[in-house]
């Protein structure tokens, strides 16, 4: 295994871990008749928002180190969303 394949071993390592609980968390949510209290719903619904800065976070991260010309076309493309919840202040 050489230096890119680890490394695109370790990402994909850190968004699965990342990922696979928010889904949980949002089948749970999405459960019909779901008899989940409301402050556990929040609960819930604050952990996904957690687990999706990190996956944003680990993308933005990659983005940051990649060669300028493929950043240029990346940017070509449009923007992404950057609209944040009130509730999850971001990591700088």
């Amino acid at each position: 295994m050489d230096d890119a394949d680890a490394l695109l071993a370790v990402v994909a390592h850190g968004l699965l871990n990342a990922v696979v609980p928010a889904r949980g968390a949002a089948s749970l949510l999405l459960q019909p008749g779901g008899n989940l209290k409301p402050e556990v719903q929040a609960e819930l619904l604050e952990m996904i928002a957690r687990r999706l800065d990190v996956v944003v976070d680990t993308l933005q991260d990659l983005v940051r180190g990649i060669p300028p010309e493929i950043r240029d076309v990346l940017e070509d493309m449009g923007p992404t969303s950057t609209a944040e919840p009130a509730t999850a202040p971001r990591r700088q």
